[in-house]
């Protein structure tokens, strides 16, 4: 099994640099114990030629969410918080949850909200899009 590339997003905690606040940034996320704020240094090739820019963004630690490895069918990258439709639940959709050292897809189940957790190894898993997320 290939193994996944670990980064996070989260959504810009303010104005600032070229970003806006509310906008979602991605790589890696930190915490600076000195100030006690969420980061996350996002790294951009500004010239095509592998010319890195490194900025690190205030995020908000609420929309914090890891990359799972998975993509959509359309290619589109899914992370914890993400809500999803998938095939092998007969079109369910399902959040994206990080739980006992694994992604989970919760969803309902369609009797009384009631929310059942599957479990799937990523080659189980027909995910057919991403159709919003928890923030």
């Amino acid at each position: 099994m290939k193994d996944r590339e670990i980064k996070f997003r989260g959504k810009i905690s303010y104005n600032g640099y070229h970003r806006f606040s509310g906008e979602w940034v991605y790589g890696y996320y930190w915490k600076d114990e000195r100030d006690r704020k969420d980061y996350i240094k996002e790294s951009e090739d500004i010239d095509g030629l592998g010319t890195f820019e490194h900025t690190d963004f205030e995020v908000d630690p609420e929309t914090v969410g890891q990359y799972t490895g998975l993509k959509d069918k359309n290619g589109k990258e899914i992370y914890e918080g993400d809500i999803i439709t998938y095939d092998t639940a007969g079109g369910l959709t399902a959040k994206v949850v990080w739980k006992n050292g694994g992604f989970v897809f919760v969803y309902d189940d369609g009797v009384e909200n009631i929310t059942s957790e599957c479990w799937y190894a990523p080659m189980d898993v027909e995910i057919t899009e991403i159709i919003g997320n928890i923030h």
